[in-house]
């Protein structure tokens, strides 16, 4: 059923998932900011991701699909990296949830 799906996905919406790929094609490591469920970022080369996501069910059906490195439950607007830990950050379909 996750093969019908991600093929879905690929037809659907093969403008976005080549421009992630062309765009974070030199990219090492990268901060998925509200990963969700089903990060597009599994559609990404990239050798190390960490995945963050408030709400655990979202965080832990992910992690059942190994699309990122690594996870960590966490509020975005509290988290904290030192500079430069990651050479890209996503924040896809996040912003609209968040308050002033």
């Amino acid at each position: 059923m996750l093969r019908l799906l991600k093929n879905v996905y690929h037809r659907l919406f093969p403008p976005w998932t080549n421009y992630l790929k062309k765009e974070l094609s030199d990219c090492e490591t990268l901060l998925d900011l509200g990963c969700g469920r089903n990060s597009p970022v599994q559609y990404v080369s990239t050798p190390y991701s960490l995945g963050t996501e408030l709400f655990k069910p979202y965080l832990e059906e992910s992690k059942g699909k190994r699309i990122h490195s690594e996870y960590i439950v966490a509020d975005i607007r509290r988290i904290e990296f030192k500079e430069n830990s990651f050479d890209a950050v996503l924040l896809l379909d996040v912003l609209e949830h968040l308050t002033k």
